[in-house]
Order: C-alpha cells, then sequence, then structure tokens
C-alpha cells in the first residue's frame, strides 16, 4: 500500500515538472515567433515609430493677468473688473446674511461685468466660478450671493449670446493677504484661467 501511495506522488510530481517544461519550451518558442514576425513586418515597411514632435498641439501656458478696467478673456467668456473696495472689518451693505470675521480677516468686494462672446451657444456661470488667490497661495471662493438692498451682487445664471451681467463678488480674505488677483474660472480649465490683479 505504501509502495503504491508514493508511486502515484511521484508519477504525479514527474507529469507536472513535464508539463511546466513543455509550457516553457512553448512560451519560448512563441515569443519568438512573435518576435520574428514585428521584425520581418517592420523590415516589409510598415509604419515606423516616429522621433519627429507634433506640431499643433501645446499645454496652455498662462496668460497674462489683466487689471481693473481691462477686458480678460477666456473660452467665450469676457469679464472686466469695475471696482475694488477692502472693507476691513465692516459689512458691505446689505450683507448681514454672510459670516462674520474671524480675527484678522476682512470683506473683499469685486465689481464684475461679464458678457457672453459666444453667437451661438449660452454662456453659464456663477459666483462660485470666481476665486481670489493671494501671493502666497491662498484659495478663496465667492461668498453666496442673494437679492440685498443696498448692493447690486453678482448672481450668474445663463447669459444668450452677446449678453452682459454685471454686479459685485463678495470674498473674505486675510488682512495682510497681498498681491490678490481674481481669476476665472475657478475649477479645472483645460484652457486655463484668466485673472486679473486687484492690488498690491
Amino acid at each position: 500500500m505504501r509502495n503504491s501511495t508514493s508511486g502515484l506522488v511521484l508519477g504525479v510530481l514527474l507529469t507536472a515538472g513535464l508539463m511546466i517544461l513543455v509550457l516553457t519550451l512553448v512560451q519560448g518558442a512563441w515569443l519568438g515567433l512573435i518576435s520574428h514576425l514585428l521584425q520581418a513586418n517592420q523590415s516589409a515597411g510598415l509604419p515606423q515609430f516616429s522621433t519627429t514632435p507634433v506640431s499643433g498641439f501645446a499645454f496652455p501656458t498662462p496668460r497674462a493677468a489683466g487689471h481693473v478696467g481691462e477686458e480678460v478673456t477666456v473660452g467665450k467668456v469676457a469679464i472686466r473688473v469695475t471696482g475694488v473696495s477692502r472693507t476691513a472689518s465692516a459689512r458691505p451693505a446689505g450683507a448681514s446674511m454672510y459670516q462674520a470675521l474671524r480675527n484678522g480677516e476682512e470683506y473683499l468686494l469685486v465689481g464684475v461685468s461679464v458678457r457672453c462672446l459666444s453667437t451661438k451657444e449660452s454662456c453659464h456661470l456663477t459666483e462660485f466660478d470666481f476665486g481670489v488667490r493671494s501671493a502666497s497661495g491662498r484659495d478663496t471662493p465667492a461668498e453666496l450671493a442673494s437679492h440685498s438692498s443696498g448692493l447690486q451682487l453678482f448672481e450668474g445664471g445663463t447669459l444668450t449670446p452677446g449678453q452682459s451681467m454685471s454686479g459685485s463678488l463678495i470674498f473674505v480674505i486675510r488682512q495682510n493677504d497681498r498681491g490678490l488677483k481674481l481669476y476665472y474660472p475657478r475649477g479645472f480649465s483645460l484652457g486655463g484661467a484668466a485673472e486679473v490683479v486687484l492690488g498690491p
């Protein structure tokens, strides 16, 4: 009984070893055949990989920032900053619904006029598409706009081709923030963002 069990185990081991050897040989032969066919096809005039640089394609380079009063464009949208006001700790008129300031913060009001440049398609944007970035890299989104007495806020929406919309954006920034720039769009943009220098 012991001999038959040993013989069976030995037979299984020999069979497994033989199968591994056959598979290794077949795999090597198969890879060699593929390599030979690829080399033969390349010499037969199939397209080769080119090292010539592709022309007509480039990642967007950062565009020069505009200044207050200048119109900057990105995609189908033209933006003009019409005014900038740092209001320190005073709440903007009619803005009692905005968050209370923490120590060292202040409100920043940015007046904007936006125009849809497209001749066929509408442009859609909201206050959340705008951001302010400081020289230190701090990024601030616009506060939520709502109808307020004494202050025309930019609420965004859909602009038909050629239509304009204007109003103020409110940001909460630090009092020591410098080198502020308004930019649009705030999210990812393959075409780059338009920037406007807001002050020193």
